[in-house]
């Protein structure tokens, strides 16, 4: 990793070595650089010194031990008196109300990671599993709004078919709707807690859960 300084201010970076952004940023300071920039990474010749006040130089980032829950770093902060420059951030406390934006963020991707991830209800003697999605959820009620009462429908599950009863399909689309707004009314009870907590060392102590990496929907 490299910067671009000139007058103790980094221009460019830290980041990769790119002669033509190292070039475009001198040239938008009206500075002149002659050909001391290579084309490709150097090898040994840095720090590259394009004059008196200007150079480059490799960068050494220096990231400190934080609480990201409740803490945040800013900066970067450099040191140029060596050859190789340092980056170090400062540790700042995150307001109370970012810190609570911030964890109700991680319950909303705790509840949408369960609500869509399935339960189970005995139907006909056999354990199956039912699919909680939104999209499933609306073909349940889509299905029994066609269904009369003596009506019966094929139905897959993971575990097989079945030829289910309307009541049977109704003991499904429940199933499913109750396991959902269980997700909801913990979400809630946790924004609660997260509402009233009084300072960053109780918010730091509330238990999110297993977030999603990368959800595969937004949460609403």
């Amino acid at each position: 990793m490299y910067i671009l300084y000139h007058n103790n201010r980094v221009l460019v970076g830290p980041r990769s070595w790119n002669r033509g952004i190292f070039q475009s940023a001198l040239t938008k300071e009206g500075i002149s650089y002659s050909d001391v920039l290579p084309r490709y990474e150097p090898n040994h010749e840095v720090p590259i010194v394009i004059d008196a006040n200007t150079g480059i130089k490799k960068v050494r980032v220096e990231y400190p031990s934080h609480n990201d829950k409740i803490e945040y770093l800013v900066g970067p902060y450099y040191d140029l008196t060596e050859d190789v420059a340092v980056a170090t951030y400062n540790v700042t406390p995150r307001p109370l109300d970012m810190i609570r934006g911030n964890l109700k963020d991680r319950v909303a991707k705790v509840r949408w990671s369960k609500e869509i991830s399935g339960t189970t209800a005995t139907i006909q003697d056999t354990e199956v599993s039912i699919s909680t999605t939104r999209e499933d959820r609306s073909i349940y009620t889509q299905q029994l709004s066609v269904m009369g009462n003596d009506d019966t429908v094929k139905w897959k599950f993971p575990e097989g078919w079945l030829t289910l009863t309307k009541a049977e399909l109704t003991t499904v689309a429940n199933a499913a709707q109750a396991f959902v707004q269980t997700a909801f009314d913990e979400e809630y009870a946790k924004v609660v807690e997260i509402e009233t907590a009084a300072d960053a060392a109780t918010l730091d102590a509330i238990v999110i859960g297993d977030e999603p990496k990368e959800p595969n929907l937004l949460p609403e």
